[in-house]
This record gives structure tokens, sequence and C-alpha cells, in this order.
């Protein structure tokens, strides 16, 4: 499923040019391709193409030195349950160009999230998107 979010990234960032493009923290950056409700988070390679972590529409993110975390509407339906991205940051892969994260889980539903915020210590978001909550 990511090689396919991936190549579909690619094809459609060499197709139009960004409406958004934010570096969040280090690699990683909030990117909206044709429309600002196709925000996703994007990691980064060092060619300036990107790996898409998430679906669309991202609406919120934050970061601490441990985690990456995003809201996202799937598929851009407001009306269907949040999901949420953790993302474990590892320094050493940041560094490298190559190095792609490989930690990834998604929750589902605010409760949900929350239960893990306050296990795992995850950020607040700082970065949030009024006009696409």
């Amino acid at each position: 499923m990511w090689r396919v979010l991936s190549i579909v990234g690619l094809l459609s960032l060499t197709a139009c040019g960004f409406v958004h493009d934010e570096t969040l923290v280090g690699r990683y950056h909030l990117v909206g391709v044709d429309a600002r409700e196709e925000m996703m988070l994007c990691w980064t390679f060092d060619n300036g193409s990107c790996h898409g972590l998430g679906g669309s529409t991202l609406y919120a993110a934050g970061y601490n030195d441990r985690y990456v975390v995003a809201a996202i509407h799937p598929q851009g339906a407001r009306t269907a349950a949040t999901e949420y991205l953790i993302v474990t940051r590892e320094p050493a892969r940041e560094s490298w160009q190559y190095g792609e994260p490989r930690n990834i889980a998604t929750v589902t539903g605010e409760a949900q999230y929350d239960s893990e915020k306050a296990r795992l210590g995850l950020p607040d978001f700082t970065v949030v998107f009024d006009d696409l909550k």
C-alpha cells in the first residue's frame, strides 16, 4: 500500500506544482499537491521527491524528539472517523537520504488517539489547518 501511495504521489508531483509545501521537522513535510484538501505528511528525499506517509486530507500535525503525529480525514471525508498517524522518529534514518520511516502506526478515533497520546507521551498538534478541519 505504501508503495502505491509513493508512486501516485511522485506521479502527481511531476505533473503539477505544490499548493502547499512546509517543513514540519527534518525530512517530514506537509504537502498539498493540487489542492489544500490533498494535504499529506510526506518524507522528503535529497532529490526533492517525496513519499506520502498517509492519505489526504491532513488537517493537523506535530512532533517532538520521539514522534511525528498527524490527524487525517480518510479520503478527504470529513464525516468519517479521523485517523491519526503516529510515526516513531529514528534520527539515524532521518540523516540518511534513503532511510524512510519504518515504524508508522494508525489509530482511528479521538478516544483511541487520546489514550495513545497519554501512554506514549505524544506531542501536541502544533500546525493546524482550520479550513481543512
